[in-house]
């Protein structure tokens, strides 16, 4: 290791409301191993639920809102901080984003997918009673699972703050995203290629900015494309079952990027024993193998001049999978050696079920 090297290095924040004791001391062992390798940090910050009492929760628990904090536990000397999504896999070197001139940006983000469009009107959010205006969204939302904060500016704007107020005022469809996106506006982010923060929908349907008015994402077909080949960052998020749930997860060229994440886990110094056995259990239900080829399926079969119909939308395939699935129970039952069968002859299987 150089000389340099040995001067940088990275800080692992860890965000909870719990971590047990045990967990604890595998995390510093596992900081203590990748330092042999790269100069590394992990540190825990538990917060306090207390903070966030009355406020709408997300799974069960008010983790999503631990974020706005951040820059309340990072030394004064940080001037940028990159926060991610626990169902995130990263694949490439992210030093360069440390190096950026952020200027008076609040954040560096990525556009999340457009659930509206041109034809439609834009998203807003609606006030709880008339002492406030409704909220109308101007351009894109930002996927709020991938920011790179500006330390200095977030807290000289009262961006934590002015996010409480949202949430307390107005109706969110997505919880703190959504306060995000209504208080940071366009002009306070700096936007970042897709790659960065890839969500694995864009493998399913990703129609640009210059292809059509009701584009799916705010970028160039030429951009999409170079972020789809080389992804720095995957984003087991947007209706996709995350990584550890299911062993494979396809794109639509076939590729199984479940795998892309399994392979680095059990790879992981002092969690592999139990992650191996969770990997195990996992490759035990065939349901989740075919649930994964049959929407590969249906992408591949209702594409037309290589696009994907309308019906066919992102949103309607588990719907459509799990139709084929209540429909067809007893064919699925009888393909016999069914959780050995590769992805070719899953596919060509149920191609004769749906024929039949």
């Amino acid at each position: 290791m150089s000389k340099s090297q040995k001067c940088e290095g990275y800080i692992f924040h860890i965000f909870s409301d719990f971590v047990s004791q045990e967990s604890r001391t595998k995390l510093q062992n596992l900081a203590k191993d990748l330092s042999k390798i790269y100069p590394c940090e992990i540190k825990i910050h538990i917060c306090n639920d207390e903070l966030f009492a009355g406020l709408p929760t997300l799974n069960g628990n008010y983790l999503t809102y631990f974020r706005f904090f951040i820059p309340r536990f990072m030394p004064k000397e940080a001037q940028i901080c990159l926060y991610l999504d626990i169902d995130m896999l990263v694949l490439g070197d992210l030093r360069g984003l440390f190096a950026l001139d952020m200027g008076d940006k609040s954040v560096g983000v990525v556009s999340d997918y457009i659930l509206s469009n041109a034809m439609k009107k834009r998203p807003a959010l609606i006030a709880k009673n008339h002492t406030f205006q409704n909220i109308v969204f101007s351009g894109t939302h930002f996927n709020a699972g991938f920011m790179l904060l500006n330390l200095s500016v977030w807290e000289k704007k009262k961006i934590a703050q002015k996010c409480f107020e949202v949430i307390a005022n107005y109706h969110l469809d997505m919880h703190d995203q959504d306060s995000l996106n209504a208080v940071i506006t366009q002009k306070n982010r700096l936007k970042l290629p897709f790659g960065f923060n890839c969500l694995p929908r864009a493998f399913l349907q990703s129609i640009c900015n210059d292809e059509s008015r009701h584009f799916k994402f705010d970028y160039t077909r030429k951009e999409m494309d170079y972020s789809l080949q080389n992804p720095v960052i995957l984003h087991f998020t947007s209706g996709v079952k995350k990584a550890w749930q299911s062993p494979q997860i396809y794109n639509a060229q076939g590729q199984n990027i479940s795998a892309l994440w399994w392979d680095i886990a059990l790879q992981t110094p002092h969690f592999s024993e139990i992650l191996r056995k969770n990997f195990e259990a996992l490759k035990q239900n065939p349901h989740k193998i075919f649930e994964s080829q049959s929407a590969i399926y249906l992408l591949n079969h209702t594409r037309k001049n290589g696009k994907f119909l309308g019906f066919f939308s992102f949103f309607t395939l588990p719907f459509i999978t799990a139709k084929i699935f209540n429909t067809f129970e007893r064919e699925i039952a009888k393909i016999s050696n069914f959780k050995n069968l590769d992805s070719k002859n899953i596919i060509k299987h149920l191609h004769k079920i749906l024929e039949s």
